[in-house]
């Protein structure tokens, strides 16, 4: 019975890493939402609803995570933390291209060129 009386402890763990990443991912999804119903452009809305999208496909991913770890299925718990890598890895492997595509997509094509040239460096060595 001695593992009964570890597995909250290792539950509460999992929970205190994964929860507040689940709710930044659910925090960030919602931001593009709210931005989404603004003045702009359709495409722009259109890249803001599909980036809304993606985070909460994002957040849908780590509760998949912690509803096998909260499973009383010992196999839906070893499931859950062998996904857990491989779903971290993923998730960060696609964090950057809403934002992305919502820059190439809201920006003024003379921000836009700003934005994509190359840097110059600069005439005076730095500090």
């Amino acid at each position: 019975m001695q593992q009964g009386r570890r597995l909250p402890a290792w539950r509460k763990c999992w929970h205190g890493l994964l929860d507040p990443y689940a709710k930044g991912l659910t925090h960030l999804g919602g931001e593009f939402t709210s931005l989404a119903t603004g003045t702009f452009p359709a495409a722009c809305v259109a890249e803001l609803e599909k980036g809304a999208q993606t985070f909460a496909g994002f957040t849908r991913q780590v509760d998949a995570l912690l509803a096998g770890i909260d499973s009383s299925d010992r196999r839906a718990q070893v499931k859950a933390t062998r996904a857990y890598q491989g779903t971290v890895d993923g998730i960060a492997e696609g964090f950057t291209k809403p934002f992305q595509d919502i820059t190439q997509a809201c920006y003024s094509p003379e921000d836009l060129a700003s934005i994509n040239a190359s840097p110059e460096p600069s005439p005076e060595p730095g500090p």
